[in-house]
C-alpha cells in the first residue's frame, strides 16, 4: 500500500508543479504586457570632435541608457561597427558591467580613434574629399529579469572634417651652387638655404 501511496503523492505534486509553471507564465506574460516590465532606452546624446590632426580623427559618442522599471537591470556589455561608404571600418566590443539603479539613467561613452592612414589605404578616393561620411551601430546586451539576456540597437550618423595638406606655390627661381651640404637659390635678387 505504501508503494501506491508514493506514487500518488509523486503524481499530485508533478500536477501542482505544472499548474504553477503554466500559471506563473501566464502572470509573467501580464506583467510584460501590461508594461510593468519594460526593456531600457538607449539614445546618443552627442558626438563630439575631440581630437583632429594630419595623423588621426578622435570621435566621442555619448550615450544615454534610460531604465524605465522599478527594478534595477544590468548592462553587460556593447558592441560597436563603424561604417564608412556603408563598408566596416571599425568595429569591436566592449565587457564592462555596469548596473543602472530602478527608473534612473546612466550615461556611458565610446570614443573612436580613426587612422588617416588606414583610412586612405582603405578607400583610395577620400583622399580628394573635404569631409568624411560615417555610420556607428552599436548593441548594447542587458540582462533583465524575466526577459532574459537582450540587446538594443542604437545607430548614428554624420560625418567629420579632413585635414589637407596645404600647398606651397614659389615664383621662379635659379639654382646657383648644389653640393651635398646645401643649395643656394635666387630669386628677385634675394638669395636663401634650404
Amino acid at each position: 500500500m505504501s508503494k501506491l501511496n508514493g506514487r500518488y503523492y509523486q503524481r499530485i505534486f508533478f500536477l501542482f508543479f505544472i499548474i504553477l509553471i503554466f500559471s506563473g507564465c501566464q502572470f509573467f506574460k501580464t506583467l510584460i504586457n501590461s508594461g510593468k516590465i519594460q526593456k531600457p532606452h538607449v539614445l546618443v546624446q552627442s558626438v563630439k570632435l575631440t581630437g583632429w590632426s594630419f595623423r588621426s580623427v578622435d570621435l566621442l559618442f555619448n550615450f544615454e541608457i534610460q531604465n524605465p522599471n522599478s527594478f534595477k537591470i544590468n548592462l553587460d556589455g556593447w558592441d560597436y561597427q563603424l561604417k564608412i561608404n556603408s563598408q566596416t571600418f571599425l568595429q569591436g566590443q566592449e565587457k564592462q558591467k555596469i548596473q543602472i539603479a530602478a527608473e534612473k539613467n546612466t550615461y556611458i561613452q565610446l570614443p573612436l580613434t580613426i587612422r588617416l592612414i588606414e583610412l586612405y589605404q582603405t578607400f583610395h578616393h577620400l583622399v580628394a574629399a573635404d569631409s568624411v561620411n560615417y555610420v556607428l551601430e552599436c548593441g548594447f546586451l542587458f540582462r533583465i529579469p524575466l526577459f532574459g539576456r537582450i540587446r538594443i540597437p542604437a545607430k548614428q550618423s554624420g560625418s567629420f572634417p579632413m585635414l589637407k595638406i596645404p600647398s606651397i606655390q614659389m615664383g621662379s627661381f635659379k639654382l646657383k651652387r648644389l653640393d651635398f651640404a646645401h643649395a643656394d637659390f635666387f630669386r628677385k635678387r634675394r638669395g636663401f638655404k634650404l
